[in-house]
């Protein structure tokens, strides 16, 4: 089984599973069509009704792509049964507790930062937007926690896993 857990702008939150072959959305079953159209862009129909998607980033480390569905940009995060089970048994609570910086998933540029020191963040929280082969990647806070060093400047260039953000 894998999951994908969407939150839009207006932070309304979705899941869309395959499992057995099935798709479910919400958990109602649903008819999906996957038209690629290239590595970056698709055409989805979900029972009948047309999406336009865009894929504007995916980091592979963390599984949170960020997505245009029509005009509407959203990021989601992928699960797998074994993430699942994990997160069952509390393991990623321990793992988020010893989180203590963000580092650049890749080299690029930094467009905007979205915290100041001292800021109290929570998970999922935007923190800053990184530049990288032309996409704006947003990247999130992985824990809660509270900002203690900002290492990066707006409209500098960083290399990949350089120290972004403390906590």
């Amino acid at each position: 089984m894998h999951t994908i857990v969407f939150e839009s702008q207006d932070k309304v939150e979705f899941n869309v599973e395959k499992f057995d072959g099935k798709w479910l959305l919400n958990g109602s079953e649903v008819t999906i069509n996957i038209l690629p159209i290239n590595p970056y862009y698709y055409n989805i129909l979900i029972d009948c009704r047309s999406f336009n998607l865009e894929v504007l980033t995916l980091n592979g480390n963390s599984n949170t792509p960020v997505l245009r569905v029509n005009n509407s940009i959203i990021s989601g995060e992928l699960r797998t049964t074994l993430d699942e089970l994990l997160n069952k048994m509390g393991m990623y609570k321990t793992i988020a507790a010893s989180v203590g910086e963000i580092k650049a998933p890749m080299p690029g540029l930094i467009l905007q930062i979205l915290v100041k020191s001292g800021m109290s963040i929570k998970k999922g929280e935007p923190i800053l937007i990184l530049e990288a082969m032309k996409m704006e990647n947003i990247i999130k806070s992985p824990v809660d926690g509270i900002i203690k060093n900002i290492k990066a400047k707006e409209k500098e260039s960083v290399a990949k896993n350089q120290i972004l953000i403390e906590f």
